[in-house]
């Protein structure tokens, strides 16, 4: 009777010690999840927190863990072979940003963006008293009164994206897709100087085919690890769909915030251009509101590698930005938060984006702009060093 007791004491013990782990695992947030892999690297911590905390301690994988696993692999091989000259890596993400590097001077007057088609709209009452809306008045109804309300639907419609899917429709993500246009479309006009905020369109062709992104890629002449990159010149997007929808959509934010600024205020030096996308690469939203936030992932690798001086890091061609890519993008975008962290600083992104209108693709004109900071380059210098060590790093709201 004693051996029974004690042996059941000893399971209740057990299930003590599997289940608390557990349930507090499930009860904290992604946030808590990723600041306990930071600082613990050794212990094997699942991707999710959907999944159970003791499947990677046990070796089990999940479905999606699997396919991730595959994923990194195939990356890994891709960038073995690649030059790397096109490298360009997400700090938070694998295999989520790699594009086509643009060689060419690019001002908003020479891209062939045009303005979102004039669409009728009309609106008008039947004799049965019933409103109808459409691009023109049923023949039948001549006779009844007639709005033109086309002016006012054009002063709303500030972005068309055309999304093109070869490999076959996808409702949802498309409509995923149209949705975050419009976010960074919203984020980039408050972003960049208002007068030069203008409709856009934008066309964009999402492969689930390998093959036929590889195909198309190719025919570009575009590096071999491009998952998605702008062509100006076709005024076009081209994606390939990651195995993770959030992938693809950070993707997509990436790439239309590139394809944005081109169409309103020309090509952006490397550090400000990727900066800006990675920037918008991290929105995250609920219903109307949307926000950015710095991981604490992201913010302890700054910390363990230090930013090379400003002085130096303006100064990279992109041959040499893409060559550390991992380390020079977590720099842009860390940089460009700071800068619209504050007032003073948000002065300085102003005057660089009218610096790149007044002097196009004159990268040294717009980096004299940061001596428009208080204290100069060595004052940015200095204050973007202590928010780094020690912040405030609190998300901006859109």
């Amino acid at each position: 009777m004693t051996l029974f007791k004690a042996l059941r004491q000893l399971v209740s013990l057990l299930l003590v010690l599997v289940l608390a782990p557990e349930l507090a695992w499930r009860l904290t947030t992604a946030a808590q999840h990723e600041y306990v892999a930071v600082q613990y690297p050794g212990i094997p911590l699942p991707n999710s927190y959907r999944s159970s905390l003791w499947m990677p301690l046990l070796g089990i994988q999940t479905q999606q863990q699997r396919l991730e696993q595959l994923e990194r692999q195939s990356q890994q091989q891709l960038e073995r072979q690649s030059s790397p000259l096109l490298v360009g890596q997400s700090a938070d993400k694998n295999s989520v940003e790699r594009h086509m590097v643009a060689g060419r001077c690019v001002t908003p007057e020479s891209l062939p963006v045009a303005q979102p088609k004039q669409q009728q709209v009309f609106r008008w009452v039947d004799e049965q008293g019933k409103i109808h809306f459409g691009d023109r008045p049923d023949a039948s109804d001549r006779q009844q009164p007639v709005d033109d309300l086309s002016a006012r639907y054009r002063s709303q419609r500030k972005l068309e994206l055309h999304v093109t899917l070869p490999d076959g429709p996808d409702a949802g993500l498309e409509a995923d897709i149209q949705r975050e246009g419009e976010l960074v479309y919203r984020v980039v006009a408050t972003l960049l100087p208002a007068r030069y905020v203008r409709p856009v369109l934008i066309n964009m062709t999402v492969f689930t085919d390998a093959v036929g992104y590889q195909a198309q890629r190719r025919s570009d002449n575009v590096g071999e690890q491009a998952a998605g990159y702008y062509h100006f010149e076709k005024n076009r997007i081209y994606l390939q769909r990651q195995y993770q929808r959030e992938a693809t959509l950070a993707l997509v934010r990436h790439e239309m915030t590139h394809a944005l600024s081109m169409a309103m205020v020309g090509t952006l030096p490397v550090w400000l251009g990727e900066g800006l996308a990675e920037y918008t690469e991290q929105l995250d939203y609920q219903m109307s509101a949307a926000k950015v936030v710095l991981s604490e992932r992201l913010l302890v690798s700054l910390r363990q590698q230090t930013p090379l001086p400003l002085s130096q890091y303006l100064l990279l061609q992109p041959e040499s930005f893409y060559q550390q890519g991992s380390r020079h993008y977590r720099q842009a975008l860390a940089l460009v938060f700071f800068l619209n962290s504050s007032q003073e600083g948000k002065v300085v992104l102003e005057r660089a984006y009218e610096a790149v209108i007044d002097s196009p693709c004159q990268t040294a004109a717009v980096n004299a702009t940061l001596a428009f900071y208080p204290g100069g380059l060595a004052g940015l210098e200095t204050a973007f060093g202590h928010w780094l060590a020690d912040g405030p790093h609190l998300p901006q709201s859109y």
